[in-house]
């Protein structure tokens, strides 16, 4: 080995930060519903549930409603949290 590939500091990745895009410099921040789809955020209407998982779906509509569910199993994790939540409450 080298003396300069030896001499490099140990580097602890858990430790790091990831750094993130915020809105107060007109970025969307990455993860977000607005960088994920390039539209308006949660508070547009749901996607469509693929007919994969509308076997899985359609038992759960009766109960939380179906855009309730749709959120659920929407693509994006922030629609999938929000619709978790609704289900707690």
């Amino acid at each position: 080995m080298s003396p300069k590939a030896s001499a490099a500091p140990k580097i602890n990745h858990d430790d790091q930060v990831i750094p993130t895009m915020s809105k107060a410099g007109g970025q969307p921040r990455l993860g977000s519903p607005d960088a994920e789809n390039g539209e308006g955020g949660l508070e547009d209407k749901p996607e469509e549930i693929s007919p994969e998982n509308m076997k899985y779906a359609e038992v759960l509509i009766p109960y939380f409603g179906e855009d309730t569910v749709k959120k659920m199993f929407s693509k994006p994790w922030a629609s999938r949290e929000e619709g978790l939540k609704e289900c707690e409450e």
